[in-house]
């Protein structure tokens, strides 16, 4: 009597490897992004958390409370504004008994009045 043998012929193991290949050639470039675009969300909440923080603080200063721009940076309570050429925007504000504190912030939705 003759035994069946039972299995996948290398045919169908290389279709399936290459199937596989192929799902994993578009799925890792699309998990890349979305990773990149939550860090950048992220870092956009950071930078609004750190905002609200500032405007806190300005208020308690006495500042009109405005946002980053307008009567807030002339009245004192934030000393330096810089944009730079890379599209970076420092501020500086000096805190009586701390020290000079710094905030640095980089991405194209961050639009500030010169």
């Amino acid at each position: 009597m003759r035994s069946k043998q039972t299995g996948f012929t290398l045919i169908e193991l290389l279709i399936v490897v290459a199937i596989i290949g192929i799902i994993a050639a578009i799925a890792i470039p699309n998990l890349l992004n979305a990773i990149d675009r939550g860090k950048q969300k992220r870092t956009m909440a950071d930078i609004r958390s750190v905002g609200t923080a500032v405007e806190e603080y300005a208020v308690r200063l006495g500042c009109d409370g405005h946002r980053l721009h307008g009567s807030f940076l002339r009245q004192g309570c934030v000393e330096e504004r810089q944009r730079r050429a890379d599209q970076q925007l420092q501020l500086r504000h000096r805190l009586p008994g701390r020290g000079v504190h710094r905030l640095a912030a980089r991405h194209p939705d961050i639009a500030f009045p010169r």
